[in-house]
């Protein structure tokens, strides 16, 4: 079972130059960052591990990739064509949709977490505004797991996509639930997550487990066999990618 962890600190590993802060998005640059690929599916286009990157301002022009990124140190400025600045510290997150034109500035070094896909649809929002993800935001009731997948009572599961794309394929934002377990299935889809609260476990068919606390930061990809259990209430950010 592979479920990589997205380090926050400490060297990256097998990591290689990239001409641009972000995958797919080509630019004038300062210098290229270095960076850990830990997923990657070429069938979809799909990019997504740690880079760390130099002092550096760049313009980016519009691309086919929606991008999410969680910064994990430094500091970025985006700076989007209506010439409206938004600043993003550690621990912040926000998406970059296809389409949008802007300019990417880093006062020192930083390190990024991020998920690139080639978009499969329009932008809900607007593609020439960052879309900030508010790890406080207020929640609405969303629909839990299938009961026939249960291994126990239903939670009540909270959520809110902060950004998607029309045909929500790609989308980001902030989801919670009560303590429940799920069945070892195929998991349906690519997810990013950042645990906000609580943790959670994945145990593949042959009984090995992953654990997840806390300030973890991890990603599940398509079609890998494993259940979900969280014994305590959990919230997370999310970025998800559906192939």
């Amino acid at each position: 079972m592979t479920i990589p962890r997205f380090p926050h600190e400490g060297p990256l590993h097998n990591s290689v130059e990239l001409p641009s802060p972000l995958p797919g998005r080509t630019g004038e640059f300062d210098a290229p960052v270095h960076a850990s690929l830990l997923i990657q599916d070429d069938a979809v286009n799909l990019l997504a591990g740690v880079i760390d990157a130099p002092a550096q301002t760049v313009t980016l022009p519009p691309a086919a990739r929606d991008s999410f990124v969680m910064l994990a140190s430094g500091s970025i400025v985006i700076t989007g064509k209506d010439g409206i600045e938004t600043s993003f510290q550690a621990g912040d997150s926000f998406v970059l949709p296809a389409g949008a034109w802007s300019r990417w500035s880093q006062p020192g070094p930083a390190r990024y977490l991020f998920v690139a896909a080639d978009s499969t649809g329009a932008a809900a929002a607007d593609p020439a505004t960052v879309v900030r993800i508010d790890p406080k935001i207020e929640l609405a009731p969303s629909a839990p797991p299938s009961a026939e997948l249960l291994l126990g009572e239903v939670p009540r599961t909270m959520g809110r996509a902060v950004f998607s794309t029309a045909d929500q394929r790609f989308a980001a934002g902030v989801w919670s639930a009560t303590p429940y377990h799920r069945k070892i299935i195929p998991f349906p889809r690519y997810e990013f997550m950042h645990l906000l609260e609580g943790e959670v476990s994945f145990t593949a068919p042959s009984g090995s487990t992953l654990r997840f606390v806390a300030g973890d930061s991890f990603m599940v990809p398509a079609g890998v066999e494993c259940d979900w259990k969280n014994d305590r209430f959990v919230r997370k950010i999310y970025c998800v990618f559906r192939t």
